[in-house]
């Protein structure tokens, strides 16, 4: 059976985008503590943070759990 540690190179890293939706009725603080735990989750992983875009609060093209608006956030990790 092939050995799963095998060295990665430069090769073998790539930039993946990440988007993530959340509900725009959170308080400053619940929105800082719900980025610090996404981020904290992909960074367990060895992906190291190319970019961060907080997009903010757009509409939605149709409800989501009754939501008509949501903040969206736009990552990029090299992993």
């Amino acid at each position: 059976m092939p050995e799963l540690t095998e060295d990665i190179t430069d090769e073998d890293t790539r930039v993946y985008e990440f988007c993530f939706l959340y509900p725009s009725t959170l308080s400053q603080k619940e929105e800082g503590d719900f980025l610090k735990e996404i981020e904290k989750i992909i960074e367990e992983t060895g992906a190291k943070q190319v970019s961060k875009d907080l997009w903010g609060k757009r509409g939605l093209a149709y409800k989501i759990k009754g939501h008509s608006e949501g903040n969206y956030v736009i990552y990029h990790y090299e992993m």
